[in-house]
């Protein structure tokens, strides 16, 4: 239930002594703190150890504080819009108060730690860069292929892949690459209550899903009952097994928090949590080793080279260690649990830590060692104010372009944010900074433009370098910032003429143009004609461009004779007209005289 769910619901009373319970839990927890050692008398190592001592801390007193196994239960089951229960109330206090004050104690040992090492601090370089961005990068490379080699970031997994790599029969097979970057966070391999939080999180998702697959047979008879299939039985035990899997992990947790030895003999679930937990840190320590001196990076690149064939890497940010295996047989095989706890987290897992971790920190992904100033050659103007994505991806192009084939370059959402994932609310993304230098592209046999915004020496630059391969040509929704398309559109209708002339038929299978933007299409005034039409009027308008569109694609494609865009070569002109839409709305629509 979220915050604006309740606000509707009637308010209840508060636990007694609800303020008094508060304040003195935020005594005691600042007691603690002030009895530790002053942040000002710690020298590097030691205010990192004390970061550590807080976050226990923390994190016993926020399990000191969950309520009875009944009360939470009662919460997730109350129907929507309901009213917490007091006791929830004052849980939620209790946690506000008790990360309130560890946190403050936090900034000041944080402040004291990069007060100590600002003298050690290096250049940042592009394996500095959050996660999130790093994911936002490799989100735009999506699989096309069949014949690929899989890979993980591991030792295992780069033994394997060097030696199909030394048998060559095997490598000029391989037509491509994936790379796993499913990642094992520090924070979760240091911190056994993160772990759990997280694998908890999805036993959660498991428990719903039996919750609702059951939920019809849950008012039956005994008699009725004996009658239920061989799949409702097994739900009935896996949901069992998560309470139990749920209630047995918090109960070793707290022994863990209290400082205490577990008791022996741990049941199978614990033995399983702590030893999926010890595979978890081993597999993360590996993981980093790899990324931090550079091996994965240089056996990749040995490996690719002896791969004569592969022509493209795709980069995998997503996936699901028991896809295939039925739920129920997951959770009621301890063999097949203890192989998927250790698996790596999503990155969306890794990046918000299901609310707990601070993944925006984290530093993954192999190392590119790119010496940032040298990704292009010569000065471009527009350098310096350049994101270092928008640099990283033109550097890619630019060294590439002479090889590239098919070139698709979508940007919807393609956005940086301040340290809470990626918005996707912006239709155009300044691509000046990736495809200024991409001057030749000889080969290219496939251009789409989605969601980019560029000024008309760019895109005219980039229709130039073209070749005479092209027979596939798609735009959506770019815009000119400044110039005309006149002079694109009818370089583009070159290169298609000349792969027709070279193949001997015509040119292009497929041209299209949907929602162009700037240039002679800012001329005609939006379609949208009052307030309510305004949201709209960005549909409205691609109806009204729609004719003029398509006749830039016949001319494109060999099959118009004249520019539509060129008033001395055919001279056209708009009229608004009113017409009906389907709806019933009135809205003004283009013809051409």
């Amino acid at each position: 239930m979220d915050s604006n769910q309740e606000s509707d619901a009637p308010p209840q009373e508060l636990v007694p002594g609800h303020d008094e319970i508060l304040e003195e839990l935020r005594l005691e927890l600042t007691a603690w703190c002030e009895a530790r050692p002053a942040a000002a008398s710690l020298d590097i190592a030691a205010a990192y150890d004390e970061l550590r001592c807080l976050d226990i801390e923390q994190q016993s007193w926020l399990l000191r504080v969950v309520p009875e196994p009944a009360v939470m239960d009662e919460y997730y089951d109350a129907p929507p819009r309901a009213a917490p229960s007091p006791g929830i109330v004052l849980w939620r206090a209790k946690n506000d108060v008790i990360k309130s004050v560890f946190q403050h104690w936090e900034q000041l040992l944080r402040s004291r730690a990069l007060e100590l090492s600002r003298d050690r601090l290096r250049s940042l370089k592009i394996t500095d860069l959050p996660l999130e961005i790093l994911r936002i990068i490799f989100d735009q490379f999506q699989d096309h292929t069949v014949a690929n080699s899989g890979m993980w970031c591991r030792d295992a997994s780069l033994n394997l892949a060097e030696m199909i790599s030394k048998s060559p029969a095997i490598a000029a097979g391989v037509r491509g690459i994936h790379i796993s970057l499913a990642y094992r966070p520090k924070q979760h391999a240091n911190s056994l209550f993160r772990y759990m939080h997280t694998r908890l999180a999805a036993l959660q998702k498991h428990e719903r899903y039996f919750n609702y697959e059951i939920a019809p047979h849950r008012y039956r008879g005994p008699e009725e009952e004996e009658e239920e299939d061989e799949r409702t039985k097994a739900m009935r035990q896996a949901l069992d097994n998560c309470r139990r899997l749920r209630d047995e992990w918090r109960e070793y947790l707290r022994a863990v928090f209290r400082g205490g030895t577990p008791n022996e003999p741990l049941s199978k679930y614990q033995e399983i949590l702590q030893r999926g937990h010890a595979e978890f840190r081993r597999l993360h320590q590996e993981q980093w080793q790899l990324l931090q001196n550079g091996t994965f990076s240089n056996t990749l690149a040995s490996i690719v080279a002896r791969m004569p064939n592969a022509r493209s890497f795709i980069f995998v940010d997503e996936f699901d260690p028991d896809a295939g295996y039925d739920e129920d047989i997951c959770l009621s095989s301890t063999e097949m649990l203890s192989r998927f706890m250790p698996t790596p987290l999503s990155w969306q897992e890794a990046e918000d830590g299901r609310g707990e971790a601070d993944g925006a920190e984290l530093q993954c992904v192999f190392d590119l060692h790119l010496p940032r100033g040298k990704w292009f050659r010569g000065n471009t103007a527009a350098k310096d104010h350049k994101s270092d994505i928008d640099e990283f991806l033109g550097a890619v192009l630019a060294r590439c372009g002479r090889h590239l084939r098919v070139l698709e370059l979508n940007l919807f959402g393609f956005t940086i944010s301040s340290g809470r994932g990626s918005r996707h609310d912006d239709q155009f993304y300044d691509a000046e900074g990736i495809l200024t230098n991409l001057q030749e592209l000889p080969k290219l046999r496939s251009l789409r433009l989605n969601h980019v915004d560029l000024q008309e020496k760019t895109l005219h630059g980039l229709c130039s370098g073209i070749g005479r391969h092209l027979t596939w040509l798609s735009t959506y929704n770019v815009r000119l910032r400044s110039g005309l398309w006149a002079d694109t559109i009818a370089v583009l209708r070159q290169k298609i003429a000349a792969t027709g002339a070279r193949r001997g038929r015509p040119g292009a299978r497929h041209v299209s143009f949907i929602n162009l933007q700037g240039g002679e299409f800012d001329a005609v005034p939006s379609i949208a004609s009052t307030p309510s039409d305004a949201g709209d009027s960005a549909i409205t308008n691609c109806q009204r461009d729609r004719p003029l569109l398509e006749d830039l694609g016949r001319y494109v494609m060999g099959n118009l004779e004249h520019n539509p865009l060129r008033d001395s070569q055919k001279p056209w002109q708009m009229s608004l007209d009113v017409c009906t839409c389907a709806y019933g709305a009135r809205y003004p629509c283009i013809k051409h005289l």
